[in-house]
Order: structure tokens, then C-alpha cells, then sequence
């Protein structure tokens, strides 16, 4: 497939030193040139140039990149669609794909007196690709000749001739005869120090940390065969690997497998790599996998997004099953397995902590990669809305709907070694027996105050600073993990009490050692609606620490009606049930395990504690005519805008 304009990334390294360019390329119509042999003539001095294996007439696989070969080192800033390009033959946009300098097959270093164009290679159904089956090319190298754009060394040399090579590609749907195969056998792990692998290659298997911003912290193996983290990035896990909690986004872990070569991006050949961790006997840890690269510089990537808790202190391992096979279909004949470097923190700080929570605030809905709404279950009333940062009912003849989550992975921070694993224990607020929010004259109850009165430790423009030792509620969940107080409120209020109240959600915390900052957001906020409000600036507002009282409100949910928060109509009803189910040996979920089965979805979260459970759900039933005496459209239908339900693993 052709397309439009793309944008490249490309790194250099020349003479030792590493260079970081990038080249916008436009894909435009440009003029052609001569033709020219494939063979560069061997004329003394002279600027020079070939194709390498590409000939006139070849055939060419969809993925295989070409190699443009000189005899100058190359001034990258002259290669772009003016001076290399490929066209179907018949006339066209530009082939898709990245231009970059060539890599030494032994060393794994860039050559600076090649250029590599890689035809871009899809990542999944329905993406542009470069090349397509059964169509004829043209690659164009340009020179002076041609009278724009001309190819140039780094000393302001242009290439003379135009050299122009046709080719085709191949036909029909045989993996083996599309695509080419650059490594023989099956695919395998790359990493720093492999051979043919730099030490400094950015593109090698890899730990993420922190989303959406993740910091990559690369492994190399030693001389001794062991992977080890790069020693220049130690500092990076000083107590092993956060715990992959859901409610710290910046301790969230990912790790990114990179292959010696391209692979099959089918599902069930991605569902082949996994992550393992040691309890008595392996067992997999529900991962989520993301293909990065399909062909890349050296082969594909694909991003391994852990969910759930890990275990603390617990070997983990990369596995890649039998079966497991590349582009063409060359297949490992057995599972292989590589002991990873690090395990998860056990050390007593939120990094560690054994409780985490499951928040859900609905930016993503319906099919789209990240989704986490069931659109594939039957449920007993029309599907409701879910994303854009909220769900609500829809209008029905009876005013009836409702939204089902997909399985979130516990997580296996009950397993830490010490004997048998820590069944969960899970909490909720703010619903009755019956699962239904708790509300009165169509106002949604707050909960009683779970933490304070007490004076914050500081106040800043936009919240406070909170001490450690002021966190202690009773169940000891806020001072392990500061996190949990996301989605919260605050009861601020002057000490004495006459003056000034309010309530604020808390919108997210950061930690140092000896406190939390709890950010209030902005003065007024409305769910899924970018509200222009000015900033609450509470140094203004409570100039004086300690003559402020602060009281913590643990929400679970945040209901509105339109833009007013803590309020649906009378005749409004919100239900919100669980489900669990245990893990099956896939690591994922096994639903004939599912505690629905047997006892129905449960009203209260907490009937689901201490039993084995690793895998949680919910659903929410909107329920717009209570009263049975007909349901208006005129009624607006409450929104949910995050669910919370917190999980702790601690003996």
C-alpha cells in the first residue's frame, strides 16, 4: 500500500560518535533521471554508487529492505524522497518505509556509506504497508543529472549518474515466497551484547517503567551468558522492580522483547510469549502484548505490558513457547526460557507496597487497543456508554442498560514466598447491601470521613502536602500505598472550624520520603468536558498549614448528572456488582471458575475477600424509571467518571 507523507527517525554512529537526525520525508512526485548499470563503474576517485543485490528484474520480497551501496561517506541530510525514492513503476505515490544507514552484518555498528530503506511492514489488519504482492517498482537514486536533489557525500560531493533499477514482487499468499527471511531458523531473543549486538543498542530487549512517558532501562548479557542490567542504568531500580501497580502509573512495568528477526504478528503467535515467576513452580503472570515493530533494523518488537501486582521478591523469567515462529513460519521446537535480572521490590515503601487498586476512568472504550469494556458478553439490558472518560445509561424504552468490564488481572503480590499466598482482600464504598449507590432525594451520600481531622504537612498552589504519619487509617492502606488517596476527597476547611469549607477530589499524588502531594486539579471540573476554569490557589486560600483541617472521604466512584457532581434524579437508580474467577494455566482468565456461576454477581465487592481470586470485574446498571410511571428523556442520565476498588495482598 502507498500512502502519505511519513516522518522518519534515523540514529547514525560515525567514527565512534552517535548521531541523532531526523528527515521529514516528503512523499511527493519527482522528477526521474538516466538509467544507470547496478554496478557502480570503477573509475578512480569517482563518487559511486549500486544497488547490492537488487538487479534489474528481480524479484523482491514485501519486507525485505534495500541496500544502497557507495564508496563516500554519505551526508544523510541530502537522503530524502527527492534522492532516494520507490514508486510503482506505473506511477504512484512514494512506498511507504524508513531510510537509514546500513549495519555492519558482524558488528552490528551503522555504516555510514550505505543507506538502508526498509519498506514499512504492517503491525496489524487494515495498517499501510510498503511494498504490495504483484506489482512492478522502481527505485531511483538521483545525481546531478537529474538536476535536482542529488545525492551528496559529507564533503559536498554530488553523485553524477542517476542510477534507476526495476523490480517486482512476488505473488500469491505463501508467507515463504512473500517475505524474506534474513536470519535462518527460528526467531530469537535479542540483547546488548550479543553477537553482531552493540553494547550501546538502543533497539534490545528492555525493561519499561512509568507510563505513558515509560523511561527504557536496556539489558545486556555478560560475558559469562548471564543478562544483567546495563550497569548504566542501575540506578533506575534500586530496590528491584516496582510492583506494577494500576493505581501509580509511574510504577507500571512493561518489558519490550526484541527479535533477532521479523515474526508472525498473528495473536496466537504473540500469545506465545509470556513472563513467569518462581512460587514453589513456575507460573505466568498475565501480560497484555502490543507489537512495536514488525521489520524493524533488525527484526520485530513487541511490548509486554505486565498487569497486575507482582510478586515481591519472586525470580521472574521471559518465555518464548514452542511453537513460537517467524515470518515464514520457522518455528522453535521447543519452549525456551531466560532468567530476567531483577525481581520485584520487597522493600517496605509504596515501590513494594501489597496493595493496589484497579481504577478505572473509562478513556477508552468499546474495540479499541486498551479498552477494557466487555462488548462480546450478553447482558440483560442494552449496552450502555463507555468512554471519553465516563459511562452512563442510554435512553431504552424502559429507561434500562448497562456496562460489563473485561477481566483486570488481580495480580500475584500474594505470592512472596513465605508459604501459601495471600488471598486477596477487597474494599468498596459508597453502595448498599443491594449494590446500589447510596442516595437520598437525588443526592449521592458521601461516605463519614475515614482519616482526620489533621493539619497538612504543607499547602501548595494547587494541594497539599500530607505526612506519612497522618495517614494511618485503620485498615492501613493509605500509609502503604499514598496512591490510593487518588479519587478521594478532601474536606478543607479553616481551624477553628467558622469560615470556609469545601470538598476537593484528589486527581493524583506523588511521594518523597517523608510525605505525600495530593493534587486538587482545578476549580471546577465536569466529567468527559474540558471545562476552561481558573486554578484554585489554596496558598491563597489557607496561607497557614497549621491553622488548615484536612479530612479524607474514600470514594470508590464519582456520580454526576450532567455537570452536577453527587446528584442523579429520584427516579434514578445506579447498581454496581462483581465478579472473580481464578487463572487458568494460560495465566489468564478461566471463566468456569467465575464466582458468578455459582452465587451470581456479587452486590458487595468484600464477599469476594480471601478467596483465591486473580482476576476481578464489574458491572454497572443504570436504571432511569424506578418509579415505573415512565421514563423521561428530558431526565439526563447519571455518569460514572472513574471506579476504584482497592486490593490488598499484606498478611
Amino acid at each position: 500500500m502507498t500512502g502519505p507523507n511519513t516522518s522518519l527517525s534515523l540514529h547514525i554512529r560515525c567514527g565512534g560518535r552517535a548521531f541523532g537526525w531526523i528527515a521529514a520525508l516528503a512523499l511527493s512526485s519527482c522528477g526521474g533521471g538516466s538509467s544507470a548499470s547496478q554496478s557502480p563503474p570503477s573509475l578512480p576517485g569517482a563518487f559511486t554508487v549500486s544497488s547490492g543485490a537488487l538487479v534489474d528484474g528481480a524479484t523482491w520480497q514485501l519486507n525485505r529492505a534495500i541496500t544502497i551501496e557507495t564508496n563516500r561517506d554519505l551526508s544523510f541530510s541530502s537522503v530524502q524522497s527527492g534522492s532516494v525514492s520507490v514508486q510503482p513503476q506505473q506511477g504512484g505515490p512514494h512506498v511507504l518505509g524508513t531510510y537509514g544507514p546500513g549495519v555492519d552484518p558482524l558488528t552490528g555498528e551503522p555504516d555510514p556509506t550505505t543507506i538502508r530503506f526498509q519498506p514499512a511492514c504492517p503491525l496489524g489488519d487494515g495498517d499501510p504497508s510498503g511494498l504490495e504482492p504483484g506489482v512492478s517498482y522502481v527505485l531511483t537514486v538521483r545525481g546531478s543529472d537529474a538536476h535536482s536533489f542529488p545525492l551528496r557525500s559529507t564533503n559536498g560531493e554530488e553523485l553524477e549518474s542517476t542510477l534507476e533499477v526495476t523490480f517486482v514482487t512476488p505473488t500469491g499468499t505463501d508467507p515463504a515466497v512473500l517475505f524474506h527471511d534474513a536470519v535462518p531458523g527460528p526467531p530469537k531473543l535479542s540483547f546488548r551484547g550479543d553477537p553482531g549486538v552493540p553494547l550501546d543498542d538502543p533497539d534490545t530487549t528492555r525493561f519499561e517503567r512509568g507510563v505513558p512517558s515509560p523511561v527504557s532501562v536496556p539489558m545486556r548479557r555478560s560475558t559469562f551468558g548471564i543478562v544483567e542490567i546495563d550497569p548504566g542504568y542501575g540506578s533506575f531500580f534500586p530496590f528491584g522492580l516496582p510492583l506494577n501497580h494500576y493505581i501509580e502509573p509511574g510504577n507500571r512495568i512493561a518489558v519490550v522483547v526484541e527479535l533477532d528477526q521479523a515474526i508472525s504478528l498473528t495473536a496466537s503467535n504473540l500469545q506465545r510469549i509470556g513472563i513467569e515467576f518462581l512460587d514453589g513452580s513456575w507460573q505466568p503472570i498475565p501480560c497484555r502484548a502490543h507489537p512495536v515493530a514488525s521489520c524493524g533494523r533488525r527484526g520485530s518488537a513487541v511490548r509486554l505490558e505486565l498487569l497486575g501486582s507482582l510478586p515481591p521478591g519472586r525470580p521472574l523469567r521471559l518465555r518464548l513457547d514452542g511453537g513460537f515462529r517467524d515470518l515464514v513460519g520457522q518455528a522453535l521446537p521447543g519452549a525456551v526460557f531466560e532468567d530476567l535480572p531483577l525481581e520485584g521490590a520487597s522493600e517496605a515503601t509504596p515501590l513494594g507496597a501489597r496493595v493496589d487498586a484497579i481504577y478505572e476512568n473509562f478513556q477508552i472504550g468499546g474495540d479499541e487497543p486498551g479498552s477494557m469494556e466487555d462488548t462480546d458478553s450478553v447482558l440483560d439490558a442494552p449496552r450502555g456508554s463507555w468512554g471519553g472518560g465516563l459511562i452512563s445509561g442510554v435512553e431504552t424504552p424502559d429507561g434500562v442498560s448497562a456496562v460489563r468490564s473485561k477481566w483486570y488481572a488481580v495480580g500475584r503480590a500474594g505470592h512472596d514466598g513465605l508459604g501459601a499466598p495471600v488471598a486477596p482482600t477487597f474494599y468498596f464504598s459508597g453502595t448498599d447491601e443491594g449494590g446500589v449507590v447510596n442516595a437520598a432525594g437525588g443526592s449521592v451520600l458521601l461516605d463519614a470521613p475515614s482519616l482526620g481531622p489533621f493539619s497538612p504537612a504543607g499547602v501548595q498552589p494547587y494541594g497539599f502536602d500530607l505526612a506519612f504519619a497522618d495517614l494511618l487509617d485503620p485498615t492501613g492502606l493509605y500509609s502503604a500505598q499514598p496512591g490510593l488517596l487518588a479519587g478521594d476527597r478532601l474536606r478543607i476547611r479553616p481551624d477553628p472550624l467558622p469560615g470556609t469549607e469545601f470538598t476537593a477530589r484528589v486527581f493524583g499524588t506523588t511521594s518523597d520520603a517523608s510525605s505525600v502531594f495530593v493534587g486538587l486539579g482545578f476549580g471546577c471540573y465536569a466529567p468527559g468536558i474540558p471545562v476552561d476554569c481558573v486554578p484554585w490557589d489554596l496558598s491563597q486560600l489557607f496561607p497557614d498549614a497549621a491553622n488548615t483541617s484536612v479530612e479524607v472521604i474514600s470514594r470508590s466512584f464519582e456520580v454526576y448528572t450532567w455537570i452536577t457532581r453527587d446528584a442523579h434524579s429520584v427516579d434514578h437508580r445506579v447498581t454496581v456488582t462483581f465478579d472473580a474467577a481464578q487463572a487458568g494455566t494460560d495465566g489468564e482468565a478461566d471463566e468456569t471458575t467465575a464466582f458468578s456461576l455459582g452465587g451470581g454477581w456479587a452486590p458487595d465487592v468484600s464477599a469476594l475477600s480471601g478467596q483465591p481470586w486473580d482476576f476481578l470485574r464489574f458491572e454497572v446498571r443504570f436504571e432511569l424509571d424506578v418509579s415505573g410511571d415512565g421514563y423521561s428523556p428530558l431526565e439526563r442520565s447519571p455518569v460514572l467518571d472513574f471506579i476504584k476498588v482497592p486490593i490488598d495482598f499484606r498478611r
